[in-house]
């Protein structure tokens, strides 16, 4: 008896430590779980501790920092660049036309054969060009070259139909039309009916020239020197032929004449050669 209540008094103290022990394990984490509210209330979290901060930024997952997108660049294969050759040839056209319009200018009085052959050319290059339609349309009216005269001076008309000199080649040289061929009888009949009548004989050459018949028409100003070689008809008649012949400065020395005694066509074609440096 005296042995069981001994082992009771003894044992009760090794309870008594369990029971703190329990007690420990259950208050202990709640002291601590109540400081870490308190304290997580109480401080900002810009208080912690630098070693704390320093833990938490290498344990964070690191930022990814987004790039701009780049277009993929692809590599291009060699190409040769492309010679523009077109405008350089335009170029050198447009060059040549300015040359030899000046060259034509410049030998119109020493070679005025030259001179016409470089206006060809010109057009040869640049049809539309208005500057050489009108200069050639002069000369070879000058030339008795009518039928040639009156197309470059058509188409001269037809880029711009203000144009003096191209406007006078039409005035001087018109198309043959059903008028002027009646009128060509006409003076058929005059010179048949009276062969001295200078009016009608002068008439005819004039005919005899815009048909192209230079020999006929020669023949028909011999005729008018023979008739009265001072008459401004004989000289106009005269300096046209000289023109024809290609003697322009003779020309136009009978053609002034004819001029002052009051010919206004010969006024008109003495102009034409002045302007050409006659």
């Amino acid at each position: 008896m005296l042995s069981a209540k001994a082992g009771m008094i003894a044992s009760e103290p090794s309870r008594k430590a369990v029971m703190i022990a329990i007690g420990g394990l259950v208050v202990v984490p709640a002291a601590c779980l109540i400081a870490v509210i308190l304290s997580d209330d109480s401080k900002p979290a810009s208080t912690l501790k630098p070693e704390t901060v320093s833990v938490a930024e290498t344990t964070a997952p690191p930022t990814r920092q987004v790039l701009p997108v780049r277009a993929p660049i692809t590599r291009r294969a060699h190409v040769a660049p492309v010679r523009t050759v077109q405008p350089q040839r335009a170029a050198s056209v447009g060059e040549g036309v300015v040359e030899k319009l000046s060259l034509a200018r410049r030998v119109e009085n020493s070679d005025p054969k030259r001179s016409r052959e470089l206006l060809r050319d010109v057009l040869q290059a640049d049809p539309n060009n208005e500057q050489a339609l009108a200069q050639l349309a002069t000369k070879v009216l000058v030339d008795e070259n009518h039928e040639e005269a009156r197309e470059l001076a058509r188409r001269c008309v037809e880029l711009n139909s203000s144009n003096p000199m191209c406007a006078r080649v039409t005035k001087l040289s018109p198309a043959m039309t059903p008028q002027l061929e009646h009128m060509a009888l006409v003076v058929d009949q005059c010179v048949q009916a009276d062969p001295n009548n200078a009016d009608c004989a002068y008439g005819k050459m004039q005919w005899f020239l815009a048909n192209g018949k230079v020999d006929e028409a020669g023949q028909v100003a011999e005729h008018l020197s023979d008739l009265n070689p001072s008459a401004p008809l004989t000289l106009m008649a005269q300096g046209r032929m000289k023109a024809a012949a290609g003697d322009y400065g003779e020309a136009r020395r009978l053609l002034q004449s004819a001029c002052d005694h009051g010919s206004a066509d010969a006024c008109t074609r003495n102009e034409i050669l002045r302007n050409e440096g006659w």
